[in-house]
């Protein structure tokens, strides 16, 4: 439900500084309907996100960024867990925050 997806981003903006007070970078991706970003602080928290604002699933190639993440929150609320960023989906309408 969206609560429980609120719930959970403001519990992890909350626990990770990162979030509220790192630093801001915007991502080059090749997919013009998607917004990707990392939010961070240097030694303490680096996180990936990402936005696809197209209703049809993208893959992309990642693995510029990291290897492997941990997908902490998706607005599917129906994944979470290590994913390979060399292969990564995102669903139609989806945003993920992964941990790097």
């Amino acid at each position: 439900s969206i609560l429980n997806l609120f719930k959970g981003l403001t519990k992890i903006r909350a626990s990770e500084p990162a979030l509220s007070v790192g630093r801001y970078e915007s991502l080059h991706v090749d997919a013009k309907s998607l917004m990707a970003y990392r939010r961070f602080i240097e030694g303490d928290g680096n996180f990936l996100i990402l936005l696809n604002f197209s209703s049809e699933s993208i893959t992309l190639d990642l693995h510029s960024f990291a290897k492997k993440g941990t997908i902490e929150i998706s607005t599917a609320m129906n994944r979470s867990g290590e994913v390979h960023l060399s292969k990564l989906a995102i669903g139609g309408n989806e945003g993920l925050l992964i941990r790097l």
